[in-house]
């Protein structure tokens, strides 16, 4: 239960500490005294998202932080998951920093907001007045005929092994996706044999073209090596016979001159040179052959390869080789298309089945569980002066075709408020007044099965008054007897009944109005109500009714 909340800076509230009751406590206030302010900062416990713009003082951070003792509902399990310190008396406590940054704890450890939700969802629950208008939709009926049938568990099973079945499907679409159905087997596998044939080498091509480009002019180089060879060394008065003679000639005076010394090294240096030069183009002339043959040979090859770049609109050898591996992968798959498609076809199918099973399950105990909770909820309307209201909860089962997040089913609560009618959805046939009963009534019977130490109720009285307001006082007063129950409440029938009354009022300093909540001894509660019961002005007869309602003796 909550023992204890201490708020700071939060909206219009500078500081507030309170202690709370087992049982039933009853919050009371003026329109516009700030009552959903409180549950705003609670709201913050429950890990709902905030910023900057809820601090009272821009300048200072913004505390929220709720003692729950929970000695009694076995969670020190999720405390350790959780790396957690448990206790007994456990705090949680969450800051909102002027840069509307926030930071949560649970007894001192930082935590996640998303660790916080699912510690808070544990121990609190608060209903809105949201929720009443949330009860026309389905998902909403959903979730709480599967409170009543205790799916919960179920549930979580059920949605993994929806979701195993969404990611089978995916993946069989994105096979689907990935090959082309008008693709020709065919042809492709003649396109490959074709790049297979051609026993495509990177590099090959600028090698024949080099090659080529020789071929082509072989005769032509042949035929004027041939003629540089005849003059340095081929015919008579060739150019080494004649600097022969010239080194003869110089070499005599040798002797004679110092600097023609050095001139006739230099005339033997290049008649070695040009001996060298000539065997050197003797050597090369032997080498070219002409060869029409090969040269024929390598332009046909040259045009294959240009050809084949043409045709797949590519410049190199190497992108040629890249096709070539994607027509042998598109090949395989090909080949293999049917055999995976068959597998991923099974894998949906088994996924599916076991989804559709754990759905049908689900449906088994809804079925189960709906006629005890139209039977609980007819007996509880009836004691809120609706004795002839009928729930019928009309629930249609799809194949394996149509499961959805929640199994198989569409759900809907139908309403029918008067003795002969027809029931209707709920959203479109029933008051403000009735959808406040009818909530109630729901509530009441969750509160049975659920291990919920504490339930907030915010103006789910809306739209009754009188003897009725009176019964859904005493039905929240009973289901405060297993449970911690906090009522938001502007009906003086419902505050009489709590076993604690906190009042929110607002007060004015200066130029400063700010939230109040104070606790209320028997004559503050005695005051609250009787002005609840008589409006601005309290009257000596609301005074005594306020007495009778508290059962305070005059």
């Amino acid at each position: 239960m909550l023992q204890h909340l201490q708020i700071q800076n939060y909206a219009l509230i500078d500081e507030v500490t309170l202690d709370f009751s087992d049982g039933l406590t009853v919050i009371t206030g003026e329109t516009g005294a700030g009552k959903s302010i409180l549950l705003g900062a609670l709201s913050l416990i429950l890990g709902q998202r905030a910023d900057g713009q809820v601090l009272l003082n821009k300048e200072k951070k913004c505390t929220v932080e709720a003692t729950f003792q929970i000695g009694n509902l076995g969670l020190a399990g999720l405390f350790e998951n959780e790396g957690l310190d448990y206790d007994d008396e456990t705090i949680l406590r969450r800051q909102i920093n002027p840069n509307g940054k926030s930071r949560a704890f649970i007894n001192d450890s930082p935590v996640s907001l998303t660790q916080m939700k699912a510690l808070a969802g544990r121990l609190i629950d608060i209903h809105s007045q949201h929720d009443n208008l949330m009860l026309g939709r389905s998902d909403y009926q959903t979730a709480l005929l599967d409170a009543c049938a205790g799916n919960q568990a179920l549930l979580h099973e059920y949605q993994q092994a929806y979701g195993e079945l969404n990611e089978a499907i995916k993946v069989y679409q994105a096979f689907l996706s990935a090959v082309d159905p008008n693709q020709d087997e065919d042809y492709l596998r003649f396109q490959l044999n074709e790049l297979e044939a051609a026993q495509l080498v990177e590099g090959e091509e600028e090698a024949l073209e080099q090659e080529f480009e020789l071929l082509s002019h072989a005769g032509e180089i042949k035929s004027r090596l041939v003629q540089v060879g005849d003059v340095l060394d081929g015919q008579e008065g060739n150019v080494n016979d004649q600097l022969y003679q010239a080194t003869q000639v110089i070499g005599k005076l040798a002797s004679r001159h110092p600097d023609v010394a050095a001139i006739a090294e230099r005339l033997n240096s290049s008649l070695i040179e040009l001996r060298d030069i000539g065997e050197a183009v003797s050597d090369l002339s032997d080498k070219v052959d002409v060869d029409p043959e090969r040269e024929e040979e390598v332009a046909r090859r040259l045009d294959m390869l240009r050809g084949l770049q043409q045709k797949h609109r590519v410049q190199s050898i190497g992108e040629l080789t890249q096709i070539e591996d994607k027509f042998r992968q598109q090949l395989k798959d090909l080949t293999g298309r049917e055999e995976q498609e068959a597998l991923y076809k099974q894998a949906v199918s088994e996924k599916r089945t076991a989804a559709f099973g754990l759905a049908c399950k689900l449906t088994e105990n809804r079925q189960a569980a709906k006629g005890g909770l139209e039977q609980d909820v007819a007996a509880l309307l009836s004691e809120m002066k609706m004795k002839d209201a009928r729930l019928t909860i009309d629930i249609t089962s799809g194949g394996d075709q149509a499961l959805r997040e929640t199994g198989r089913d569409a759900i809907r609560f139908l309403f029918a408020a008067n003795k002969g009618g027809s029931p209707q959805e709920l959203s479109r046939v029933a008051s403000g007044g009735e959808m406040s009963r009818l909530m109630l009534a729901l509530k009441s019977i969750l509160s049975r099965g659920q291990q919920l130490p504490t339930l907030i109720l915010d103006e789910i009285d809306t739209g009754i008054s009188g003897d009725v307001a009176d019964k859904a006082g005493h039905i929240m007063e009973s289901m405060s007897a297993g449970m911690q129950v906090i009522a938001v409440t502007h009906l003086p029938q419902i505050a009489s009944k709590g076993k604690q009354h906190l009042e929110v009022f607002k007060k004015t300093e200066g130029k400063v109005t700010q939230t109040r909540i104070r606790p209320l001894d028997v004559e503050g509660r005695v005051k609250a109500v009787a002005a609840m019961l008589s409006g601005a002005e309290t009257t000596n007869a609301a005074v005594e009714n306020a007495k009778t309602l508290l059962r305070v003796k005059s």
